[in-house]
C-alpha cells in the first residue's frame, strides 16, 4: 500500500515538473533545459517507484512451502509451573531401624505436570544394609512421614520397596513424594516409623538428627553355671533386633548381650530366656528375644528403659535344667 502511494506521488510531481518546463519554454531559450532536466526527474522517479519483487515489510512471510505458519503454534508448548522448584538437598546420614540401616543420598524434585499449579514431586534416595544373617523384606517400616509445619506426606510407592534384600548385602531405593503449594522441603523433616516404636528423625534442615544408632557397652567376662560356660564378649544399647527385624517400642530399648556358650553335658541349650537383668535402681529386665546355640556365636536381646540409665547392672544366668545352678556378672552402663 506504501509503495503505490509513492508512486502516485511520483508521477503527480514528473506533471509538475514537465508543466514547469512547458511554462519556461514560453518565456525564453532555457525552456529546453527545464524539460530535459524535468524528463530525467521524471525517469528517475518512475525506477524508483516500481515495484520491487522483494516482499512488503506489512505482510505477512511465508514459508518455504507457500503456507503461512500457525500463529498459535506456540500456545502447542506446555508452559512450566511459576513455583520455583526446591534446591538438592545433600543429606548423606544414616539411621537404624527395624534390624535395617538406611542411608538417605541427595535429595532431589521435579515437576509433575507443566500447568500454573503444578505440583512438585521430591525423590528421596535411600540404601538400605539388612544387619541380620536372614533375608529381610526390603523398607523396615509401613510409614516414611515427609512434615513441613501441619502438613504431612506418605510417600507414593512404598509398596514398591517391598523387594528382598539377603542378610548382610544392601539394597537401593527411593522414597517419592508429591509436594503441595508452600510446601518447604528446606525445612521439612523425615521420620520413619509410627508413634508406637523408637522413631528416627532425619531433618533437612535445622531440627534434631535422631539416627538410633547402637551405642557400644563396656561388658566382658566368663561365668560358669552346671555343665554351662558362658563367655561374654560384648554389648550394645539399640532401638532394633536385627534377629527379628523388630523396633523397640516407645519408651524401651533393648539390651544386646554378644556370647559364646560351651557346655560339658550333650544335651545342654543355652536361651535368651535363661538370661535377666537388674538395672541400676533394682528392677528387673528379661530376655525378649535372641538366639540360641553352643559353640557359636549367640546373642541375647534384654528390653529395658530407654535411655538406658547410667550406673551398675548385674547380669544372672539360670541353667536351663537345674534353676539351682545360677552365675553372675557385674558391668556399668555409661551415660549417654
Amino acid at each position: 500500500m506504501i509503495k503505490r502511494h509513492t508512486y502516485e506521488g511520483a508521477l503527480a510531481a514528473t506533471a509538475l515538473l514537465i508543466g514547469a518546463a512547458a511554462c519556461g519554454s514560453s518565456t525564453g531559450g532555457s525552456g529546453h533545459a527545464a524539460a530535459a532536466a524535468a524528463r530525467k526527474v521524471a525517469a528517475a522517479t518512475t525506477a524508483a517507484a516500481a515495484p520491487s519483487s522483494e516482499p512488503d515489510a506489512t505482510e505477512s512471510p511465508s514459508t518455504s512451502s507457500g503456507e503461512q505458519p500457525d500463529s498459535t503454534d506456540s500456545s502447542d508448548t506446555p508452559t512450566p509451573s511459576g513455583v520455583p522448584l526446591p534446591a538438592p538437598i545433600t543429606v548423606n546420614k544414616s539411621v537404624w531401624y527395624g534390624g535395617t540401616k538406611i542411608t538417605i543420598g541427595k535429595v532431589t524434585s521435579e515437576r509433575e505436570g507443566y500447568s500454573t499449579d503444578a505440583e512438585i514431586g521430591v525423590h528421596v534416595p535411600i540404601v538400605m544394609e539388612n544387619l541380620s544373617e536372614v533375608t529381610s523384606s526390603g523398607f523396615p517400616s509401613s510409614s516414611a512421614d515427609l512434615a513441613y509445619d501441619d502438613t504431612h506426606l506418605q510417600p507414593t510407592n512404598l509398596d514398591s520397596l517391598s523387594a528382598e534384600i539377603p542378610g548382610k548385602t544392601k539394597g537401593k531405593g527411593e522414597l517419592d513424594y508429591t509436594l503441595p503449594q508452600g510446601f518447604d522441603l528446606a525445612k521439612a523433616t523425615l521420620t520413619i516409623g509410627t508413634a508406637s516404636y523408637q522413631q528416627v528423625h532425619i531433618p533437612f534442615g535445622a531440627g534434631k538428627f535422631v539416627d538410633l544408632k547402637p551405642r557400644v557397652v563396656p561388658m566382658a567376662g566368663k561365668v560358669k553355671a552346671g555343665p554351662i560356660t558362658l563367655k561374654f564378649s560384648s554389648a550394645e544399647v539399640r532401638a532394633d533386633d536385627p534377629d527379628s527385624a523388630d523396633q523397640a517400642v516407645t519408651g524401651r530399648t533393648f539390651l544386646v548381650l554378644h556370647y559364646i556358650a560351651s557346655s560339658t553335658a550333650n544335651s545342654e541349650r543355652v536361651s535368651y530366656e535363661d538370661m535377666t537383668v537388674k538395672l541400676p535402681d533394682g528392677t528387673g529386665a528379661v530376655g525378649k528375644d535372641g538366639t540360641e546355640g553352643v559353640g557359636t556365636p549367640q546373642r541375647s536381646y534384654i528390653q529395658i528403659p530407654s535411655p538406658a540409665p547410667a550406673g551398675k547392672y548385674q547380669l544372672t544366668y539360670t541353667q536351663a535344667y537345674d534353676q539351682t545352678a545360677k552365675a553372675h556378672l557385674t558391668f556399668t552402663m555409661p551415660a549417654s
